[in-house]
């Protein structure tokens, strides 16, 4: 048996950067998805129940591949697993993120700001050595002003302003996010807002 559940893959407690209400998901969760069940040569395919459960048949000595909604862009997950991972639990549980669901609204809300600002965006600038963090531009604290000079002076990162004042929307805010995470992580910057 297989249980498939979407869940929030930020989950800050600031509504801002929550591009997935609560009301939302549990829409999601309570779809029947298509389940493609691959053994070997051997494909099954059925779908979930309300509660997202679905039952196959499986051979305890093969890997086992199992894909949910194949034929969508948003909410497609992919899993793998070794048999002895199969024979000791007696639930598959196939957690898929929201966040390609959240990419894809923020990709239609902010085309423009998408287009310039996302994560793939931040490998290019990477690798053409364009070291930046995306910034908001306006009053700052001291504490702020100090942190991204540190940055700056540790990282050999700038600061590009981006968005200001009125200009700002929940998805430019949220794009600005994954691009700052997707460039700290290529940068091996840790623990720094």
């Amino acid at each position: 048996m297989g249980k498939v559940e979407f869940y929030k893959s930020n989950n800050l407690n600031d509504r801002i950067f929550q591009s997935t209400t609560d009301v939302e998901l549990e829409k999601i969760n309570s779809n029947n998805h298509s389940i493609k069940v691959i053994q070997g040569k051997v494909v099954d395919s059925t779908k979930t129940d309300d509660n997202g459960i679905f039952k196959f048949n499986f051979n305890v000595s093969n890997m086992l591949d199992i894909v949910v909604n194949e034929n969508s862009t948003v909410l497609e997950g992919r899993f793998h697993f070794k048999p002895n991972v199969i024979i000791e639990n007696d639930t598959l549980l196939l957690k898929i993120s929201d966040k390609k669901i959240a990419v894809y609204k923020d990709s239609i809300s902010a085309k423009g700001f998408y287009s310039k600002y996302n994560e793939k965006k931040a490998l290019e600038h990477f690798k053409q050595g364009k070291r930046q963090l995306l910034a908001i531009g306006g009053e700052m604290s001291k504490l702020k002003r100090k942190e991204q000079q540190k940055l700056t002076k540790n990282h050999d990162v700038k600061f590009n302003y981006v968005l200001f004042g009125s200009l700002m929307s929940r998805a430019k805010l949220r794009i600005l996010e994954r691009y700052n995470s997707k460039m700290k992580e290529l940068l091996g910057i840790k623990n720094v807002w």
